[in-house]
């Protein structure tokens, strides 16, 4: 579950509109003491009242909520994930009206709805099915007892119905004028401390650190970083408030500079603002000082933190700092392919001196193999190499820059820096040379928490877009059931709650599997199950993945399988044959099975973004877009090897006839009795692929693309990915 917030609503009956809301609140919290406040309640931060007593409320015009439940006023307040019970009951006593009051903390899964006086009845509290919290691996030797409370997805429907639903209140920070307009917004201060009440203020020593933190916040902005650090010293509680007041200073001013390299200890050892202090270094020239910070780097994101740094001194022309970032971010196990294409710009302009004792040839070479998936290094790297003297090695970057179709050949012929290389013939030659596309170089891995992982890979993908979950469950869960069988050694681990991979033990998946076959229309929450071959959620050649959503979500259900890629190419009509089998079992609206990558899926940054956003659209055949298919009904995924679609779509290109000629030579297959489960039509004999530059071998993969055109997703993000078949010359269905 996503969402996480609560609120009030008070019936408008008699005399009761926002002004009395208003008093009631007014009148509330000033007998506790509080008071009204001047400031603007949009400048509260979210969850604030325990730190600073401060309290904000937003309080919406009578409207009609839905089903004829009459007019209700909206109260929300600052806390944003929380519903003040105490406020509801003193509101429905005051104003002698009928109150509801709600909260959903989607972290737990759990959703309450309370009502005081007549209104609309809630959703009653139940026996709910078991959860599997995934808290302990001993858990999946045992069933989970159930639970009583209310469904998830009957409070939310029944909050749903209430006008101005579901609002988060920091959201008014970013609104228009026009949302504003139907809001009264008041702010209270000074709310006391209040033990065991849900809405209290803070007690004299949180104020105090709220004081200090305050304290530490100025001096960062008047750059003293001596007091800073001397406050740090004194009161360790307010470090991180005294690191982010450094992160707010400008690493290219002198004076704010020196106050951040002040509390470059402090960070170090607490692992805090690490980017923003190897920033300052850099521009310092302090060598010794960024060893110690990148050491202390234990957390990835440090390393693309100071990656977007590095971009911006180059963009600036801090070519020295630049070079002190990159040659850092690249000596290591799986640097990013954008830090090595950096490093190799870098390189190729820096002071000469910088490059003394820095082992460059190494670091080189880790970016000549980088070129394959990030197909621009090679331009720097042949720069960097003609720099070095290196003519012959600069020879060699242009010919890969050639094999893997970089898209910018005609700047690098003509570039200057590479005119050293104008007298060879095997420079000439170099951009005669054809193209060479090996699968498994485009094969990406990163370093993670001192791991080499792989977060992207070629695989062979099924991919379905099917009914909602209760129509899909179990001719998915059988499917699934015998896919599992045949694949018992290759999957090892399951996706747990919250992201995790763990070992995937005995029974693990008849149980989930047994649960996915009895959901009925009943079941209104998601359904997943997650399949696959590394506890570090690396992507494997045979995972196994199902997502399936209710019919009120209007999403739709997705179900996808992997093969290794060279099985598709080795066998390609007995993988086909198969692949029709399949689809046919399901009640599928949409799909397709041809190449893809695999990408790691994580909680955090892993770089799998890079995959789908970079690497895929520079290859025909890698068709399969990430971006919000799952929500286009009536729409096609776009063109692949293997396109499936349903009876009801291929009506809509003007019957199977029609659609056989206008994909023509690919081959449409019939699926079901006479047709009546969809088709499918085949763009080639193996899994095409090719470059956007020289999509030469492809198959008749553009004809089927420009006859599913009327079908394609209309999103900005998905659109201009699959027209890139549009300009592209279909060819013959046998291809190499």
């Amino acid at each position: 579950m996503s969402l996480n917030v609560g609120g009030i609503y008070v019936k408008a009956v008699a005399d009761v509109s926002r002004e009395a809301v208003l008093d009631a609140i007014t009148r509330y919290w000033q007998a506790r003491g509080a008071t009204v406040s001047r400031a603007s309640p949009l400048e509260l931060s979210p969850l604030s009242l325990r730190k600073t007593g401060e309290l904000g409320f937003a309080v919406a015009e009578a409207a009609e909520a839905e089903d004829d439940w009459g007019r209700w006023i909206a109260v929300y307040d600052s806390e944003r994930y929380h519903g003040d019970h105490e406020l509801a009951r003193y509101l429905h006593d005051a104003l002698d009206a009928p109150v509801m009051i709600f909260q959903m903390a989607g972290a737990s899964d759990i959703a309450t709805v309370a009502l005081h006086g007549d209104g609309p009845p809630v959703p009653e509290t139940v026996e709910l099915a078991a959860r599997d919290d995934d808290d302990d691996d001993d858990d999946d030797e045992h069933e989970h007892e159930p639970w009583e409370g209310q469904d998830w997805g009957e409070v939310e429907a029944y909050v749903s119905r209430f006008p101005d639903a579901f609002l988060y209140f920091n959201q008014l920070q970013r609104a228009d004028p026009a949302q504003l307009s139907n809001l009264a917004l008041l702010r209270f201060e000074n709310i006391p401390h209040r033990p065991g009440s849900g809405y209290s203020g803070p007690d004299d020593e949180v104020l105090a650190q709220e004081q200090r933190k305050a304290a530490a916040g100025e001096l960062a902005a008047a750059l003293d970083g001596a007091a800073l650090r001397e406050l740090v010293e004194q009161h360790p509680d307010v470090v991180f408030a005294a690191m982010d007041g450094v992160a707010w200073l400008d690493p290219a001013d002198a004076s704010a500079r020196e106050a951040i390299l002040a509390m470059a200890d402090v960070g170090i050892e607490r692992g805090l603002k690490l980017d923003q202090l190897a920033h300052a270094a850099a521009i310092e020239g302090d060598d010794a000082l960024l060893d110690r910070i990148f050491a202390a780097m234990s957390a990835g994101y440090w390393w693309g933190l100071c990656e977007s740094r590095a971009h911006g001194l180059l963009v600036a022309a801090n070519h020295s700092a630049a070079f002190r970032l990159l040659r850092r971010l690249v000596d290591r196990d799986g640097p990013s392919l954008t830090a090595l294409n950096n490093f190799a710009h870098a390189l190729a302009v820096v002071d000469e001196a910088l490059l003394r004792g820095v082992d460059v040839d190494e670091l080189l070479d880790a970016a000549e193999q980088a070129g394959p998936q990030n197909v621009a290094i090679y331009h720097n790297l042949a720069c960097a190499r003609v720099r070095l003297g290196q003519l012959e090695r600069a020879i060699d970057a242009v010919e890969g820059a050639v094999r893997w179709g970089y898209h910018d050949i005609e700047r690098m012929r003509e570039d200057d820096d590479l005119a050293p290389l104008r007298e060879s013939p095997r420079f000439a030659a170099a951009f005669e040379g054809g193209l060479a596309i090996a699968l498994d170089d485009l094969v990406t891995r990163r370093s993670e928490r001192g791991n080499l992982l792989v977060i992207a890979r070629p695989v062979l993908e099924l991919r379905l877009f099917l009914s909602p979950v209760a129509r899909c469950a179990a001719p998915v869960a059988a499917l699934l059931r015998e896919l599992c069988a045949e694949r018992k050694a290759e999957l090892t681990v399951y996706r747990a709650r919250g992201g995790l991979y763990k070992t995937l033990k005995k029974g693990k998946v008849a149980r989930d599997l047994g649960v996915l076959s009895r959901l009925t229309a009943k079941d209104t929450g998601v359904a997943e199950v997650h399949y696959g071959q590394s506890l570090e959620g690396e992507p494997g050649p045979w995972d196994v993945r199902f997502k399936g959503y209710p019919e009120g979500m209007n999403l739709q259900s997705e179900l996808s399988v992997c093969w290794p890629w060279t099985v598709a190419m080795e066998q390609p009509d007995e993988l086909a044959a198969r692949l029709l089998e399949l689809v046919a079992r399901l009640p599928f609206e949409a799909g397709g099975a041809g190449l893809s990558f695999g990408v790691r899926l994580t909680n955090g940054g892993s770089g799998a973004d890079y995959a789908n956003d970079k690497l895929r659209p520079r290859f025909v055949g890698f068709e399969h877009h990430p971006r919000r298919e799952w929500n286009a009904h009536g729409r096609s995924p776009g063109s692949a090897w293997l396109t499936f679609l349903s009876a009801a779509l291929v009506e809509q290109l003007g019957g199977a006839p029609a659609l056989a000629s206008a994909i023509a030579p690919a081959q449409l297959c019939e699926l079901g009795k006479h047709g009546d489960a969809g088709v499918c039509a085949r763009a080639s004999r193996r899994p095409p692929i090719g470059l956007v530059t020289a999509a030469n071998d492809v198959g008749a993969l553009p004809a089927v693309a420009r006859a599913l055109a009327p079908l394609r997703v209309e999103d900005s993000r998905c659109a201009a990915h699959y027209a890139r078949l549009d300009a592209i010359d279909a060819g013959e269905f046998e291809n190499a």
